[in-house]
């Protein structure tokens, strides 16, 4: 923090005249550590104090070669009794405060020394979980520890209750599974998670097959034949007299028509005796 730097004779010149309790004092409160890049405060108090007063002081912090130049007065400061300053820690090492402060009426009095470590500071361990967690389980203390609950518990059977399947989505389906009777361990939880493939909704084409015949549906799945048809035998038989127009197309009609043909044949055979 930049400081406007202050003739202090020049204002112990100017308040002279102001009267000040002699057991006035100004104490300095700075942190003994702090991380790497934290905001340190370093907060200066007038106490003792009564009517006019002022105070003056400077202060040196030796990490960062800043020299804190400030005062209070009752005037000026409108009776505040306190002044704090900031500035951030350096990424390793200390910062040692050394200075001084002077009321109107005393001399120049020393800070006492103070340093600042800088550093990641070690962790105090609060081990109270393994007391809320049953034995043969474990917690995470505040430092990340990883310890054996000490609670005594009864013993608990888990009830695992999933949900329905989702929908197969890049040949995977999820599902959740909640143990309903909270016992906090995974045994025998069911699978989470399964490979799967789309579905085919089978259009079966049976019905369009002759019996005796196969064909193959949109799924892959070889079906037989349904439909009555005439035998072959009896189409090519037909066709072979197609000088007769008794054959239909696609031969349907195929064994009424041989019938018909047998009958004019008969027919035509007794007309030549």
């Amino acid at each position: 923090m930049k400081m406007k730097k202050l003739n202090l004779i020049g204002i112990m010149a100017i308040l002279l005249l102001t009267s000040l309790v002699s057991a006035a004092t100004l104490t300095r409160t700075a942190p003994s550590t702090a991380t790497p890049g934290q905001s340190i405060s370093i907060t200066y108090t007038a106490s003792g104090v009564t009517g006019k007063w002022f105070a003056a002081w400077e202060d040196t912090i030796s990490c960062n070669s800043q020299v804190v130049r400030a005062f209070l007065s009752s005037d000026l400061d409108l009776g505040a009794t306190t002044k704090t300053v900031s500035f951030t820690a350096p990424s390793s090492g200390s910062c040692t405060l050394t200075g001084f402060y002077q009321f109107t009426d005393t001399s120049q009095i020393n800070f006492p020394s103070a340093t600042i470590t800088i550093g990641n500071q070690p962790c105090t361990p609060d081990n109270s979980c393994a007391s809320s967690t049953c034995t043969g389980q474990t917690c995470t203390n505040n430092c990340g520890t990883v310890i054996a609950g000490t609670k005594s518990c009864t013993t608990c059977t888990p009830n695992w209750q999933c949900s329905s399947w989702s929908a197969c989505v890049s040949s995977i389906q999820t599902r959740t599974c909640v143990d309903i009777n909270s016992c906090g361990v995974t045994t025998g939880k069911p699978t989470e998670s399964q490979s799967c493939t789309v579905g085919c909704t089978s259009i079966s084409c049976a019905s369009s097959t002759c019996t005796g015949q196969t064909c193959t549906n949109n799924c892959g799945t070889v079906e037989q034949g349904t439909k009555a048809c005439i035998p072959p035998s009896y189409c090519e038989f037909t066709q072979k007299f197609n000088w007769i127009e008794i054959v239909t197309d696609d031969c349907t009609n195929g064994l009424y028509n041989l019938i018909g043909l047998i009958v004019l044949i008969l027919l035509g055979v007794s007309l030549l005796k």
